[in-house]
């Protein structure tokens, strides 16, 4: 089979390359939820704190998230584009 006849049926792909389903289950995506939640809990106390530290800091720093946006929507069209 040619890669243009995988590209034709990309939703089967993993399925053909392994030969397994590639569905979870219903109990892994519990899991998966679960820890995901735990995740989210554990860091919220952190992420409060610096919430609360930024909004008292004397300067902005406006620069350094618009080079941080800029670099990363980059990466993501650098991404689609090499799929692609």
């Amino acid at each position: 089979m040619h890669l243009e006849d995988y590209r034709a049926d990309r939703k089967t792909l993993p399925h053909r390359i392994t030969g397994q389903d590639t569905h979870m289950e219903l109990w892994e995506q519990l899991l998966a939820g679960a820890i995901g939640l735990f995740v989210i809990f554990m860091f919220f106390p952190g992420i409060k704190a610096t919430m609360e530290k930024s909004k008292n800091a004397k300067e902005k720093h406006w620069g350094t998230l618009i080079l941080l946006t800029v670099v990363l929507v980059g990466f993501i069209l650098l991404m689609i584009s090499s799929v692609q």
